[in-house]
């Protein structure tokens, strides 16, 4: 067997597909972490609790000025979170892994790289354990992710773990799960996927993680089975919504009826403009016969999608959470990333009948039903003046003002746009109460603006500015230590 390897930077090796000498996934000694995840576990697993956060962010900073990259910091934070949480889902919403969760995002966030230190320095502040979950969770109690081998379940390993994760049988499936990867890394990525949207009524969480994992691998590397096991862990657990069945069978009909899903070119945008307004009129109990008959009349899933995460940023931009309370917008957010995480699915998927079951689930957010109603899609009015305004609600702290400026910036004047998103992720970065989620929404947020040309799109500025202005409306501790320490 092979052994992987940490290299000079401290990164864990990407795993090497196929050939002489390969790297065997699932040698236990491959399980090692890279250099900073070990220093990250050491420090984590060995102070008190109450002074995790304060000595993490200072051993993050102290890593960025002796020429750590935010990257390399991201890395460390994902793979101790990963090592010292079991992934499960036990509690009444299922407990996820947020070091693993915002990874990508901290890695990725726009803005400067300022901006991105100090959300990375945030994640591994907050995978020390020290506020509101991290590793050893009190929450979840003293865990540690063991190592696993894959099981021979037969002559169909991926149907096996179809089977076993969609019965809630959380420790086989992962022992499935690795066998499938071995089996079969692109249908096994697929059945994560299709068994995440299963469950995506219950918990937006389920098509999160493997949305964000293949965003921190990149589209063309080949799959970990090892980082995307909590993942198959979670699409495994309890949360499994009844009519996950359904809708699997819903979709393969339509595949079949409504031809290829995503031939068009481009999006419809009049048409994305038009399913967003009837998806905000139309009563919850009749939105699935709305879109089974959209599908049905060749409304491409992708723009289903669309005008699903317009619709839900336009309802977030339009809520308002108290100011005082610094993880109020936490769940409400799910209704965005969700949908993000839904619409890079889709782009992910590679049969029309996954783009389809995707689809179906996509309105489906149980953390929507938080947001305020609209009556419809529009396209917020622009002012040359928004951005001077944004800024001014930024810095103090105004989330309503936040929201009314972002929503005028003009979508088309670039410079605007970039300064706007640059001023909203430093915000965003700063946040240490919500769990990563400040991050995680304005990524999400970000990617869907970049993500269209539709005139409408102003609205996912708006609602990563709301979150943005609520981070800056109250105390941030560590944000503060941070900047004394990186200057």
């Amino acid at each position: 067997m092979g052994v992987a390897h940490v290299g000079t930077t401290g990164t864990r090796a990407p795993l090497e597909p196929g050939g002489v000498g390969e790297v065997d996934p699932f040698d236990v000694a491959s399980w090692p972490m890279p250099v900073l995840a070990a220093e990250l576990e050491e420090l984590a697993t060995s102070l008190p609790r109450r002074d995790r956060a304060e000595q993490a962010a200072e051993w993050a900073a102290a890593a960025l000025v002796g020429g750590a990259t935010p990257a390399e910091l991201c890395e460390a934070a994902l793979w101790c979170g990963m090592r010292n949480t079991r992934t499960e889902g036990r509690g009444p919403l299922g407990l996820v892994t947020h070091s693993v969760l915002a990874a990508a995002a901290s890695r990725d966030l726009p803005g400067d790289e300022r901006s991105r230190s100090m959300a990375a320095a945030q994640l591994v502040a907050y995978t020390a354990g020290a506020y509101r979950g991290g590793v050893n969770d009190p929450a979840e109690g003293p865990s540690r992710l063991g190592w696993y081998e894959p099981s021979d379940l037969g002559p169909d390993p991926v149907d096996a773990f179809l089977e076993l994760a969609g019965t809630g049988q959380t420790e086989l499936s992962d022992h499935a799960w690795l066998a499938a990867a071995a089996a079969d890394p692109v249908g096994a990525e697929q059945a994560l996927i299709s068994l995440s949207a299963g469950g995506y009524p219950l918990n937006e969480h389920k098509v999160v993680y493997p949305a964000q994992l293949r965003d921190w691998l990149g589209d063309d590397a080949p799959l970990d089975p090892v980082l995307f096991r909590p993942a198959a862990r979670y699409a495994g657990n309890h949360l499994q919504h009844p009519d996950a069945r359904t809708r699997r069978a819903d979709s393969m009909a339509l595949a079949e009826e409504a031809g290829t899903a995503g031939s068009q070119e481009g999006h419809d945008l009049g048409r994305v403009s038009l399913v967003a307004t009837g998806l905000a009129v139309t009563p919850t109990a009749e939105r699935e016969a709305l879109v089974i008959g959209s599908l049905q009349d060749r409304l491409d899933p992708g723009d289903l999608a669309l005008a699903v995460a317009l619709l839900t940023a336009a309802r977030f931009a339009a809520t308002s959470f108290d100011p005082t309370n610094p993880v109020a917008p936490v769940g409400p957010v799910h209704s965005c990333t969700g949908a993000d995480a839904v619409a890079r699915c889709i782009e992910l998927a590679r049969s029309d009948a996954l783009q389809f079951e995707l689809a179906l689930c996509a309105p489906l957010s149980p953390t929507a039903r938080r947001l305020a109603a609209v009556a419809g899609l529009v396209v917020p009015p622009s002012d040359d003046g928004a951005l001077d305004d944004l800024m001014e609600a930024l810095v103090g702290g105004d989330p309503d003002g936040a929201a009314e400026a972002a929503a005028a910036v003009p979508v088309d004047d670039d410079a605007a746009v970039t300064a706007a998103w640059g001023a909203v992720a430093a915000a965003a970065a700063r946040d240490q109460w919500m769990v990563t989620h400040a991050v995680k929404h304005t990524v999400a947020m970000h990617r869907q603006f970049h993500r269209t040309a539709h005139p409408a799109r102003a609205w996912f500025l708006a609602a990563a500015a709301r979150t943005a202005g609520h981070v800056a409306a109250v105390d941030q501790p560590i944000a503060a230590l941070l900047d004394r320490r990186l200057g």
